[in-house]
């Protein structure tokens, strides 16, 4: 875990509510994880929050990242009080055991205003809105690749082993047209 050199007077409550977060995040065992500040080059009072994990599992063949970049937008002062964020959220992931899945998923965030008694409490205010994106993100993802895979492949691993044949996956497609076709007359 790396911390940037921030030079912005919330940059540093913020700091330490990321580091928390990762800490308390990702498992040291097989996730790498860091952070990083930069300010803008176009906007002094704009902070650039790059969060980064990575998951390396080569003994169960399989791979991810994620990745959140956070515009943050406070007047460089000691009482900041008000902030403005906005982001995106791109996440991969590889499964490779006999056969490959890749999986890739890019969710952007719409600019928020958040109020904060001091820098220390807008900091505080801000992770709560990165983590709740972060959870709209985690449910999204689960929804349409967990639920929905689940059932495919447990069809799928119901149909071989009772063959013992390859899946004709063309066949496959082709009754699902027809089948469409039928229902639409």
């Amino acid at each position: 875990m790396a911390q940037g050199r921030v030079q912005h007077h919330l940059g540093s409550a913020l700091a330490r509510e990321v580091a928390t977060h990762h800490a308390e995040k990702y498992n040291p065992r097989n996730v790498t994880s860091y952070f990083d500040f930069m300010l803008s080059e176009t906007n002094p009072n704009e902070m650039i929050l790059i969060s980064h994990a990575e998951l390396l599992d080569g003994s169960n063949s399989r791979t991810g990242c994620w990745t959140a970049t956070w515009s943050i937008i406070a007047e460089n002062k000691e009482d900041v009080n008000h902030a403005e964020i906005s982001g995106i959220v791109k996440c991969r992931s590889w499964c490779y055991a006999e056969g490959s899945v890749h999986m890739s998923a890019t969710q952007p965030f719409e600019r928020a205003s958040l109020e904060g008694g001091n820098a220390e409490e807008l900091a505080k205010v801000l992770m709560a809105k990165i983590k709740e994106w972060e959870k709209q993100v985690i449910d999204a993802l689960g929804v349409v690749y967990g639920d929905e895979m689940d059932g495919t492949l447990k069809k799928i691993r119901r149909t071989l082993p009772i063959t013992r044949t390859r899946l004709r996956w063309d066949l496959i497609a082709e009754r699902a047209v027809k089948s469409r076709q039928k229902k639409k007359k």
